[in-house]
C-alpha cells in the first residue's frame, strides 16, 4: 500500500497530467479506491518522467508548470524567479470552512506583485473538492513533510492554525504573515508563539486581531465573498417546494458548519417559540452533524436538513430569516452571505459585528450569548417585520465585503510583508 500522503499527491498529479494530454486514465478512475488510483497514477508518473528525461517538450512543460510539487520533482531556484513567491501553511482544507474558503478566494485572484507558490496542508482534514479548485491556480501539497517543500519555494509563508511554523520549516529564511480567523481558546493557543516568528500579523476583525499575545500588533483585514450572479433568487419557490415548505411558511435558517461552537440549535429554538407557520431549515455539514441534527430534532421534529451545496445563493433565497448565535466569531462568511442575500439576520454581537455597526449602523437584530428560545423568537419576529436593517446590511456587504475588496486588502498586506527590511 502506498503512503497516504504520497497517494494523494500521485492522484493529483495524474489528474493534472490528464489535462496536459499526458495521462490516459481509465474512464472509471475517479470511482476507484484511493490506493488503486495511486497505483495507476504511479505508473503514469514514471512514464511522464521518462518522457521528460528524453526531452519530450509536453512532458518537460508539464514538470515546469508543476515545479513546486514534492517527491522528487525538481524545484525552481530562487535566482530564476521573476517575482516574489507566496505560499500558505494550513492544518486543514475542508469545505465549507471559513479559513479554507479564504484561501480559495485569495489564490483565485492574481496580483502582479507576486506569484502563488502553493498551499501546504499539514493535517488529515482535507477536501478533494477544494484541492481541485486550488490546483487551477497553484499546487496543493499534503502531509507534514509538504511544509519544508513549500518553504523552499516561497519568499513569504501565510500561516493559519499552526502554532509553531518554525518547527515545521526550520530552514525557512523568508518571512511569515500570520492570519487570525477566530477568537477564543483554539485561536489563542495557535497564536501563542506568534511574537517569536511573525513578520506581519493580521486578523479578520478587531476581535480576531485581539487573539494575538501581548506585544503583537495585528492589522485588521475584513473578510469578503463573491456576490451572487444576476437572477440568483429566481428559483425561490421551486427550492421551497423541493424542501417541503408550505405556502406562506417562514423558513428560519442556519447555514454553515455543524459544530457546537456555532450554537447551531439556536435557529430551532427560535422556531419552537415562533410557533405554527415557521420551520427550521439547516444547510451545511460538519464533523458534529449527527449530534447537531439529533439536538435540533428534539427541539423541532419537522426541521429540514439540506446537504451542503456548491452554490449557496438559491438556498439563501428560499429562507426568510438567518440565525447565527455563536458565542464567538472572527468574521463569519455565512453572515456576509446572508447580508448579501438581503436576509433579516438575528445574531450575537461578536466578531466583526460591533465594528461594522460602529462604521455603518445597525446590521443585525442582536441577541445575547446563550440566548433563550423566547429571546431568539422575539428577535426573529422583529427582524422579519422590518426592512431598514437588512437593506443597510446588504448595501454595506455589496460595497465593502466582496471577495475582490478582501483580496486587495490582503494582497496589499502581503506586498508590505515582502518589502519588510527592504530598501
Amino acid at each position: 500500500m502506498i503512503d497516504p500522503d504520497l497517494s494523494i499527491w500521485l492522484v493529483q498529479l495524474a489528474r493534472a497530467a490528464r489535462g496536459f494530454g499526458l495521462a490516459d486514465l481509465p474512464d472509471n478512475f475517479d470511482e476507484l479506491a484511493q490506493d488503486a488510483q495511486a497505483q495507476i497514477a504511479a505508473v503514469h508518473a514514471m512514464e511522464i518522467r521518462r518522457r521528460a528525461d528524453k526531452g519530450d517538450r509536453n512532458a518537460v512543460g508539464f514538470f515546469k508548470t508543476h515545479a513546486h510539487w514534492p517527491y522528487g520533482i525538481p524545484s525552481s531556484p530562487k535566482h530564476a524567479r521573476t517575482k516574489p513567491t507566496v505560499g500558505f501553511l494550513t492544518p486543514s482544507m475542508t469545505y465549507p470552512g471559513g479559513a479554507e474558503s479564504w484561501i480559495r478566494m485569495l489564490v483565485s485572484r492574481k496580483d502582479d506583485r507576486f506569484n502563488w507558490s502553493g498551499v501546504a496542508v499539514t493535517g488529515k482534514h482535507r477536501s478533494l473538492e477544494s484541492f481541485a479548485f486550488i490546483e487551477q491556480f497553484c499546487p496543493v501539497l499534503v502531509g507534514v513533510y509538504s511544509a519544508p517543500v513549500l518553504a523552499r519555494e516561497s519568499d513569504v509563508l501565510i500561516v493559519w492554525g499552526i502554532d509553531d511554523p518554525e518547527y515545521l520549516v526550520p530552514d525557512f529564511t523568508g518571512k511569515f504573515l500570520s492570519a487570525s480567523h477566530g477568537c477564543g481558546g483554539w485561536t489563542e493557543f495557535h497564536l501563542r508563539t506568534a511574537a517569536k516568528w511573525e513578520t506581519k500579523a493580521a486578523g479578520v476583525s478587531k476581535a480576531a486581531a485581539a487573539s494575538y499575545p501581548e506585544g503583537v500588533t495585528a492589522a485588521v483585514v475584513w473578510n469578503g465573498i463573491d456576490p451572487p450572479d444576476v437572477g440568483w433568487d429566481s428559483d425561490r419557490e421551486a427550492t421551497r417546494t423541493k424542501w417541503g415548505l408550505g405556502t406562506g411558511e417562514k423558513a428560519v435558517g442556519f447555514v454553515g458548519r455543524y459544530s457546537w461552537d456555532k450554537n447551531p440549535v439556536a435557529a430551532a429554538q427560535a422556531v419552537r417559540y415562533l410557533g405554527p407557520g415557521h420551520r427550521a431549515v439547516y444547510i451545511g455539514d460538519g464533523w458534529k452533524a449527527d449530534q447537531v441534527k439529533a439536538a435540533v430534532r428534539r427541539c423541532c421534529p419537522d426541521a429540514i436538513f439540506v446537504p451542503k451545496v456548491s452554490d449557496i445563493w438559491p438556498a439563501l433565497a428560499a429562507l426568510d430569516c438567518f440565525v447565527l448565535a455563536s458565542p464567538s466569531e472572527g468574521m463569519s462568511l455565512g453572515l456576509i452571505e446572508a447580508w448579501m442575500a438581503g436576509l433579516p439576520v438575528v445574531a450575537t454581537r461578536v466578531g466583526a459585528v460591533p465594528e461594522l455597526e460602529d462604521h455603518f449602523g445597525r446590521m443585525v437584530h442582536p441577541v445575547p450569548i446563550k440566548p433563550s428560545g423566547r429571546v431568539l423568537a422575539e428577535a426573529a419576529r422583529e427582524a422579519m417585520a422590518e426592512t431598514a436593517t437588512w437593506k443597510r446590511a446588504q448595501a454595506v456587504a455589496l460595497e465593502h465585503l466582496t471577495a475582490d475588496k478582501m483580496a486587495q486588502r490582503w494582497n496589499d498586506l502581503i506586498s508590505e510583508t515582502i518589502n519588510v527590511g527592504g530598501d
